[in-house]
């Protein structure tokens, strides 16, 4: 398989588990499953470097991870990862109080709809626009409906269980946000957050 057809292999592979398992899928599954596009390599891999920054979670690496988020953008204008990644890094720099909500709230939210616009059906912006709602629209019920929703997509991602802890733990509801927590651990032991 070419690198450009990476994440259409993600889709052949899933196509060919659920016929395997005989699992019904819904039309929009289906029409989800068979759209096809090639990724340019040179976007992927800054895609890729960037997350991997994001995931050291310091200022300079988050720096890091939005240098290669907007070169992914400049390679490939119409793949929508890294716009969501772009909304990500304003999250980032929210919460760590490194600029004002008038600047990073717009951010955020152009980011984001030119990602939803690109790929309106992309996991990725499903966990975003979570982490919106909690942290900067403080709508904490919409919040944890959005990760209840990703987790049911992705229950192996061990950031969308650490982030729903900590709603969870805003929440008071302490013991279930040890189990999330324990759900991250398990997931990524070794992951610095």
């Amino acid at each position: 398989v070419e690198r450009s057809q990476i994440l259409n292999l993600y889709k052949t592979v899933t196509k060919e588990i659920s016929n395997e398992i005989n699992a019904i899928l819904t039309p929009e599954e289906e029409k989800r499953l068979a759209e096809y596009r090639p990724v340019n390599n040179e976007a992927y891999d800054a895609f890729l470097r960037a997350n991997y920054y994001w995931d050291q979670f310091s200022p300079e690496s988050i720096q890091m991870a939005q240098e290669y988020f907007k070169k992914a953008i400049k390679i490939d204008p119409d793949w929508a990862p890294p716009y969501a990644g772009m909304a990500y890094y304003w999250i980032g720099i929210r919460q760590g109080g490194l600029a004002p909500a008038s600047v990073t709230i717009p951010k955020i939210k152009e980011y984001l709809d030119k990602a939803r616009k690109l790929d309106p059906d992309l996991v990725y912006t499903q966990l975003i626009d979570a982490s919106v709602k909690v942290w900067t629209d403080f709508d904490w019920e919409r919040g944890e409906q959005e990760f209840i929703k990703f987790l049911e997509i992705n229950p192996n991602h061990p950031f969308a269980h650490s982030f729903y802890a900590h709603l969870l733990l805003l929440l008071k509801r302490d013991e279930e946000a040890m189990k999330q927590v324990d759900l991250a651990l398990e997931l990524d032991p070794l992951n610095p957050m």
